[in-house]
């Protein structure tokens, strides 16, 4: 509550500011205009040459707009990263989450870049949640990063929200090893399909191991092509939420395809990105789109290997003038399986949560297949803070001939975002659905 009032103080000495020097403006031009329709000797005539005066004088007396204290305390932690808020040499501290339900997450992380003079880089990162979930990553290589354009399930703990880090500015190959162990305890699970009950919720505990490598080129600031080549172990047992049911005890293996066996996967993708966003952190205007197509290979059999291929596009417009923005986003995510295979429910798209239907609980609808589709209009009330309404629907399906925009779930909302001029650094949301009266949601970054 503290750090509410904090933030609307000020805005509200922003906008004091801000009509400070609006009146300091007006009393520059009315003392101009008394001056420019006097009768004094030498007065120039015509109307063109008076209005030729006045704007030189004018622009002698322009006011400088100056940051305020709260303004450049923002540009500050920007600039260093919001989230690493303490720092010692090549260590950092941050705040974020590990996946939608997970809860605040402190992380430790450590970046040794250009290791005794060479191209190679190494960092680690070590993060523990309020819910007890856990993670843990280490990548080295050259120019290891988040930015290769690789669609998972919500469920694996990574975002598609990657595609929202600033883009480089230079042409340049990278190559590198990406390990990641995940510990989510009390993941919730609703059943399979558009018709789940939210009377059937409980949770299960899923652990997973990858072992990947990941190369790619960025050849420009705009086009990103990368591969991932890996595997993954996984592990799903009972759930820690003692409020419900665990999901080995509601659901069946026949219902819930790897519910009771998890095979070793190895997987491959593929994937395209082009960035034509003005500011890749804070978008007024372009586009974003990314295309993505993996295989999942079941080691121990043929049960469980499958394709996916995913798209993600996204568009900006100004209405007007820089201070209004219309944001859409499309998403869809359609699997295949192969032969007789199945696909496993932990690594099925999910729709709700703080992403994508916010008007839902987390992971609420999963299905094979997903489409989803997001409006929001975005208004500038001050340079820091942004009001926001947004619409939000989607739907999972099984058949390939459900892909259309019949019998979508739908959400909607309002939002409040605080932001610098490149990047939103963190944002509320309160939304509403069928299911809810109102959901409220607290994230890092902006919604897409």
């Amino acid at each position: 509550m503290r750090k509410t009032l904090f933030v609307i103080l000020c805005v509200f000495q922003l906008q004091a500011q801000d009509l400070s020097l609006s009146k300091s403006d007006t009393r520059s031009t009315s003392t101009e205009k008394r001056q420019l329709t006097g009768t004094q000797s030498g007065q120039p005539s015509g109307r063109s040459e008076r209005w030729r005066i006045r704007r030189l004088e004018k622009r002698k007396k322009r006011v400088v707009l100056q940051p305020s204290r709260f303004q450049n305390w923002l540009i500050h932690l920007e600039s260093r990263g919001f989230e690493s808020l303490v720092g010692y040499k090549d260590f950092h501290a941050r705040l974020g989450d590990i996946t939608t339900g997970s809860g605040l997450s402190p992380e430790v992380r450590y970046w040794k870049p250009a290791i005794k003079g060479s191209p190679l880089t190494f960092q680690g990162s070590a993060t523990y949640s309020i819910r007890q979930y856990q993670n843990y990553s280490f990548q080295f290589g050259k120019n290891p990063s988040r930015q290769d354009f690789i669609f998972w399930p919500n469920i694996s703990g990574r975002s598609t929200l990657q595609l929202d880090e600033p883009q480089p500015q230079a042409r340049t190959f990278f190559l590198y090893t990406d390990f990641h162990y995940r510990d989510l305890p009390q993941e919730d699970f609703f059943g399979l399909g558009p018709h789940s009950k939210e009377s059937d919720r409980t949770d299960f505990r899923f652990t997973n191991v990858t072992y990947d490598a990941v190369s790619g080129y960025r050849f420009n600031t705009w086009l990103t092509a990368s591969t991932r080549l890996g595997y993954m172990k996984v592990d799903v047992r009972p759930g820690e939420d003692d409020n419900y049911f665990d999901t080995q005890t509601v659901f069946t293996d026949s219902t819930t395809p790897g519910l009771n066996h998890q095979p070793d996967l190895l997987h491959w993708s593929a994937s395209v990105r082009i960035d034509l966003r003005d500011r890749p952190g804070n978008p007024h205007r372009g586009g974003l789109l990314g295309l993505s197509f993996s295989r999942f290979d079941d080691r121990g059999g043929d049960h469980f290997t499958f394709t996916r291929f995913a798209s993600d596009a996204r568009y900006f417009m100004t209405l007007g003038s820089e201070q209004r923005v219309m944001a859409f986003r499309f998403f869809t995510s359609l699997n295949d399986e192969v032969g007789k295979s199945r696909i496993p429910f932990y690594l099925q798209e999910t729709l709700g949560g703080n992403n994508t239907l916010r008007g839902f609980r987390s992971f609420r609808f999963r299905g094979e297949n997903l489409l989803f589709l997001s409006f929001e209009y975005r208004w500038e009330a001050s340079p820091v803070l942004e009001l926001a309404l947004f619409f939000d629907q989607g739907k999972v399906f099984q058949r390939r001939a459900d892909f259309d925009l019949k019998s979508l779930e739908r959400g909607f909302g309002v939002g409040l975002r605080l932001k610098t001029l490149q990047s939103v650094l963190m944002r509320l949301d309160l939304a509403r659905s069928r299911e809810h009266g109102l959901r409220l949601h607290f994230k890092f970054g902006h919604s897409f």
